[in-house]
This record gives C-alpha cells, structure tokens and sequence, in this order.
C-alpha cells in the first residue's frame, strides 16, 4: 500500500501545472517539492498574508481613529478654519468656493443673492457633501463692469453671511 505522500505524486505527470513552470519541463520528482510541502508553503504564505492584513488595519485604524478622536473633541478640531470662502477672478469670470460644516446652517439661496447684487450672474452651482464638510462650487460671470467688480467685497459679504 502506498504512503498517502506517495499516493499524491508519482510520476512527473502527476505533479500540478506551477511545478512543471517553475522546475521546467524535464523535472525529476525527487528534485520537486511534494505536493504536502506546497501544501506548507501555502498555508505559511496565507498566515503571513493575513498577520500582513491585521497589521495594515491596525494601522488604517490608527491613522483614521486619530483623526475622527481630533474630531471628537467637541466638533471643533474638524471644523477648525471652517468655514472656508474662496472667490476666484479672472476676467469677467468669477468662481466661488464655499467650504462649511454639516453644522453650519446658511441659506444657500441668500448666497446667490449676495452675488448677483454684486453684479454677477451664476451660470452653475452645486455642493457635494464628504465626511462632515459641504463643498459649494458657483461659476458665474460679471454682468456690471468688470471696474467695478470687487472680489475681496464679495468674500467679505459672503463671510458674513455664514
């Protein structure tokens, strides 16, 4: 009767696919690992992958747990410099930038009616929420002369406004 090592492998034609790829085509059985060795080899190669996975997510852990204990403390960590008011001129272009917290209540519409007493008319606006900050984006043009536009007047209104 036949060892269950003995059983497994036999002959050359026995042996998986990777063993011919990785110890050619001409191999001898003595010289290729048995099939309970890459057995071991694989059961060793996927502890280590998963002692590599723990490790990682404890790291992940770290770094992301440091940053939401940051934002715990009384909200203010995650909301320092915030809100954030950006207006961008260039020509008769103007963009605005608006970055609040998900605490921070305004009226959106009261923005844009800051900007069109300013003379400018919005062409585009949208928000996008991530984590617990809101990202306006207004595009618009300057309807009035482009003298008379102001940019650091309308970041100002726009300051006060939230």
């Amino acid at each position: 009767m036949a060892t269950p090592q003995e059983s497994f492998a036999t002959s050359d034609h026995d042996l998986p696919p990777c063993l011919h790829l990785h110890y050619g085509e001409n191999c001898h059985h003595a010289d290729a690992l048995s099939q309970y060795d890459h057995l071991d080899h694989a059961i060793d190669y996927i502890k280590k992958l998963s002692e590599r996975i723990e490790r990682l997510k404890q790291r992940k852990n770290s770094v992301t747990g440091e940053a939401s204990d940051k934002e715990s403390d009384g909200g203010m960590a995650g909301e320092l410099g915030l809100p954030v008011v950006e207006v961008r001129h260039q020509d008769s272009i103007v963009e605005v930038v608006l970055i609040t917290s998900l605490k921070t209540s305004f009226v959106f519409h009261e923005t844009i009616k800051v900007l069109e007493e300013e003379g400018i008319d919005v062409l585009n606006a949208g928000f996008s929420v991530v984590r617990d900050k809101i990202f306006y984006t207004i595009h618009s043009q300057v309807v009035s002369s482009i003298n008379d536009f102001e940019a650091s007047k309308v970041s100002e209104r726009l300051k006060k406004l939230i």
